[in-house]
């Protein structure tokens, strides 16, 4: 049978740094179906506590995956240490605080919202939650599925959790896991009924949103809970998310088919471990077809350009994210984007070393090796460490960084920095240059710094908690910051991926207002506008994994050439990110639009007017379903194109039009929802800028 690697601990290697706590993303745990039942008579995802694992097998593919699944352990309260006298004065007042206090414990309890009905008098309330996301995309051909947990706990006591057993339904395999893996402890999520009921509610929304059913009014409040949620588990330091590996087994699984996988938890209450009680969480696989490169002309990579790691406040360290979260899903690049700074708490100034068992290491942007011990610098060891987890035929890792800048003293943004060589200092030489320039020093700090690379800026999350709100088409020509090359379209907690979405109503708006409206005409006369990207943002533990399409100038033979060195694929990456040579994907379809030949994120002037414009569209779905392709012109001042399109996974779709180019300044983008039982995909392509003015 299986065996899994818990965490994938792969022992490092000398000099490179791992670190010891770091954030993770509450993504997912369920929400109780009322009313629903399996051929087992269980409710899915209900709190029934097995005696025995569950049989194997089950019901059909849901079209759901939230589950929510609660422990409730009732313990007798003991008397305290110290009884007070009942002939003391004070005792009529101890017996009213105490019925005081028994009233307010009983509204609490009663917030948890556990299975089993409220707590009964002189009892504490336990409720386990197991966090797995509630889906998850591998490429149909993948031989492993990797997946993480994060047990919580909402209640008191010290409770374990460890992973059983997980079946397949589909596939009707099971695998068992030995006691080797051993119990880990549950996070202690919190004790505040306030808290856990917030919790409840936001596993509800995302259980609604998974279904479809929410408003764009409570997509907002759904991501405003998961931020809220995702802090307050960052909070807790030296806890990090379990990784488990799943061998799927022959035959090959179907491409755009649900897979039900239920994982059987056993959770302990440390007092007791005697007393152990079975949980069961599901969640949805789904193998779509994940290109590995996209030949163009050039060659199309798919890339993740936000990532964290334990250097700043991720969950795991390099080789983790390359083998656990990133493995089998289709990506080649990965940019690690971590944050520097003295805006860190100090827990992940220490996570961002490994210390030697002889001593300490400085927390202060520098690290400490095994032996010999001796200092080395920060940015050294981060370059070293993410060219040795590349592969040159797998995933190559590259090193970047992510800055806050600050206005007045407060945050207003985070911009990341691709191609740069170093951390941007201050003038002391010994802080780094974060949350102490304005958003526009922090662009050209980070533009400056490598012009031979050559190094960019992109602004990162561009609406939310950490938004950039230093725009054109907000503040006008005066407050508007200039010369970054790239905008988030999805990233880290989001659910709205939509045309109406937040983050794309401000690209859309910015990018009409730069080409329209700013003084000078930028894009046009300086060759640089915002290109569209993704990103997972605080750590890949997202039950999302976006992709960002990348345009490298070589064939695959060249990319995987032995003699090309980690260098020079970096160079290619970090040009074609200056260039703004990218397409955005929700789950990894591809789709462009060329016009005249010219690819996304190219610029044409001089162009006449009422020219014949000549366009091919290419369309790779990950899924199957229907394709609802539009293509815009401007800001949705005209839909050029518009067709439904029934696609099938990994089969390309191509059709050739023509329109006439109305002159003036002008810029083409494609918009694809793909549509699926239960899966829809989304694609953004870069704009094709077109001009009349020579």
């Amino acid at each position: 049978m299986v065996a899994a690697r818990e965490g994938l601990q792969e022992p490092l290697p000398g000099g490179l740094c791992r670190g010891l706590s770091g954030g993770y993303g509450p993504h997912r745990l369920a929400v109780l179906l009322p009313g629903l039942q399996d051929r087992r008579g269980r409710r899915p995802g209900s709190s029934r506590a097995f005696a025995d694992p569950p049989p194997v097998g089950g019901p059909g593919p849901w079209q759901w995956s939230a589950r929510r699944i609660a422990l409730v352990h009732r313990r007798q309260a003991g008397t305290g240490p110290l009884a007070p006298d009942p002939l003391s004065r004070g005792h009529l007042v101890i017996r009213v605080l105490s019925l005081v206090v028994f009233v307010i414990l009983v509204g609490f309890g009663s917030g948890f919202g556990s299975a089993g009905g409220p707590a009964a008098e002189g009892s504490r309330t336990e409720s386990i939650r197991v966090l797995v996301p509630d889906w998850s995309t591998f490429d149909h051909q993948a031989d492993e599925w990797v997946f993480t947990a994060l047990p919580v706990q909402v209640g008191y006591g010290t409770w374990q959790v460890r992973l059983r057993q997980a079946t397949v339904r589909e596939i009707r395999a099971e695998f068992k896991y030995d006691d080797e893996y051993g119990w880990k402890n549950a996070l202690v999520y919190t004790d505040d009924a306030r808290e856990a009921r917030e919790l409840d509610e936001y596993l509800e929304l995302r259980h609604r949103n998974l279904l479809g059913k929410l408003t764009a009014a409570e997509q907002r409040l759904l991501e405003e809970k998961m931020r809220r949620i995702h802090a307050r588990v960052r909070e807790k330091e030296r806890h990090e998310p379990r990784s488990f590996v799943i061998r799927v087994p022959a035959p090959p699984v179907v491409p755009g088919q649900p897979y039900l996988l239920d994982l059987t938890f056993e959770a302990r209450e440390q007092d007791s471990p005697n007393r152990v009680t079975t949980l069961v969480v599901t969640t949805q696989i789904w193998p779509v077809v994940l290109p590995s490169s996209i030949p163009d002309n050039s060659i199309w990579l798919p890339a993740d350009l936000h990532l964290h790691s334990v250097y700043s406040d991720g969950g795991h360290h390099l080789y983790a994210i390359r083998d656990a979260l990133l493995a089998n899903r289709g990506y080649r690049i990965a940019y690690m984007t971590d944050h520097v700074g003295t805006h860190r708490n100090e827990h992940l100034h220490r996570s961002a070393c490994l210390c030697p068992p002889r001593g300490w290491c400085p927390i202060w942007f520098v690290f400490v090796d095994h032996d010999p011990c001796r200092v080395t610098n920060t940015w050294s060891c981060y370059v070293t460490n993410t060219q040795r987890v590349s592969r040159p035929t797998g995933i190559s890792f590259f090193p970047g960084v992510e800055l806050s800048a600050a206005h007045a003293g407060d945050s207003e943004g985070h911009a990341l920095g691709y191609g740069i060589t170093t951390f941007p200092m201050n003038w002391d030489g010994r802080t780094v240059f974060d949350l102490s320039h304005a958003p526009q020093q922090v662009i050209d700090v980070l533009n400056a710094n490598n012009s031979a690379q050559p190094s960019s800026a992109g602004i990162a999350h561009p609406t939310g908690y950490y938004d950039w709100p230093w725009l054109g088409h907000i503040r006008g020509q005066n407050g508007a910051t200039f010369r970054y090359r790239g905008m988030e379209l999805m990233s880290g907690l989001q659910v709205n991926f939509g045309i109406d979405s937040s983050p794309v109503r401000v690209w859309r708006a910015e990018t009409s207002w730069l080409v329209n409206q700013a003084t000078g005409r930028p894009v046009f006369t300086q060759g640089w506008f915002p290109s569209v990207r993704t990103g997972s943002d605080l750590d890949p533990y997202n039950s999302s994994k976006y992709y960002t399409y990348v345009l490298v100038p070589v064939t695959e033979t060249q990319w995987n050439d032995t003699a090309r060195t980690w260098a020079s694929r970096r160079q290619l990456v970090d040009r074609a990110l200056r260039d703004g040579r990218t397409i955005a994907s929700w789950r990894g379809s591809w789709g462009r639009v060329a016009i005249n030949g010219l690819l996304p994120g190219s610029i044409q002037r001089g162009l006449a007017a009422n020219s014949m414009l000549n366009m091919e569209l290419r369309l790779l779905p990950s899924v199957g379903g229907t394709a609802r392709v539009r293509l815009y012109r401007g800001n949705m001042v005209e839909t050029v194109y518009s067709q439904d399109i029934a696609v099938t996974a990994g089969t390309e779709v191509t059709r050739t039009f023509s329109r006439t180019f109305p002159g003036g300044d002008q810029y083409y983008w494609l918009y694809v929802e793909i549509v699926s039982v239960g899966f829809n995909d989304v694609i953004y392509t870069t704009p094709i800028f077109l001009s009349s003015t020579p």
